[in-house]
């Protein structure tokens, strides 16, 4: 990787995981209950986005800074990559249709409260708002800041698994409490984040670079994951694994699109990205 990336890195790591880490200790002490660590946890999903915004100013100055929120611009994004982005949602729709054949009953709200222990105004909030702050926040970072970088020097899909460990392992602070760890939960979970990893970097190549489609894409898996832990998701992780499958074998792993790769490039102290098309035929 890049120096500029280990920068990146280095640095949404130095700020998440002091936050998470702290929250956390609190939790374990009783200074704060489980609804506001799941409320407060949410601040430290701000460290890709600090971290990118930080080594832009510091390594490309203010072009840097203003060629990474250029990445955010609505007009970046094109039918192809919104239609992806919305696939979650899609999803659901199936998962929502197909759960009476699983249980012999329809979903309701009732098995998102009794799963995820919702019953007070505290446990809502610390329920929804990371639908938000994880999208808004790390996706700046990771897709608008990362995978461009890594994409310089490497493929889609070796980016797409670069970034994966990058990413996952950035997670970790987060499962403390959540998960009893174990080598088939890690498997599992890095498995489905480079599932996740593949699909969003093709967004953000089809898309020519947007951020923003990628943000509607996490938001959306974030909502569409968020009200059923067992039929639904399980619905939602097989279809993404075919999209994955698809747009693997579609694109191919050097773009992940039918347009070159979208990286950035330091030149005469600019950032300017590459987005030429090329010929697919």
């Amino acid at each position: 990787m890049s120096r500029q990336l280990w920068i990146f890195v280095i640095i949404a790591y130095a700020i998440t995981w002091p936050i998470v880490f702290g929250l956390y200790f609190l939790y374990t002490q009783n200074r704060i209950s489980l609804d506001q660590l799941n409320i407060l946890y949410c601040f430290g999903s701000a460290g890709p986005f600090l971290a990118a915004i930080i080594t832009s100013a510091v390594c490309y100055k203010n072009a840097g800074v203003r060629a990474l929120l250029d990445t955010l611009r609505p007009g970046l994004i094109n039918k192809k990559a919104f239609y992806l982005s919305l696939t979650p949602l899609c999803l659901f729709v199936l998962g929502y249709l197909l759960y009476p054949l699983f249980t012999g009953t329809s979903f309701s709200f009732g098995t998102t409260k009794s799963q995820f222990s919702l019953s007070t105004p505290e446990s809502y909030v610390g329920w929804g708002l990371p639908f938000v702050s994880y999208a808004l926040l790390e996706e700046l970072g990771w897709r608008g800041f990362a995978l461009p970088h890594l994409q310089t020097r490497y493929s889609a899909l070796t980016s797409s698994v670069l970034l994966t460990l990058v990413w996952g392992l950035w997670h970790l602070p987060f499962f403390l409490w959540r998960f009893q760890f174990s080598v088939g939960m890690i498997s599992g979970f890095f498995f489905g984040l480079f599932v996740g990893t593949i699909i969003l970097t093709a967004i953000f190549n089809i898309s020519r670079g947007s951020v923003l489609a990628a943000i509607i894409f996490h938001l959306t898996n974030n909502i569409a994951s968020a009200f059923d832990k067992q039929y639904i998701v399980a619905v939602i992780s097989t279809g993404f694994v075919l999209i994955a499958a698809y747009l693997l074998m579609k694109y191919k792993p050097v773009n992940l699109a039918d347009v070159e790769r979208s990286s950035f490039h330091l030149k005469t102290n600019r950032l300017v990205a590459n987005r030429n098309t090329i010929n697919t035929t």
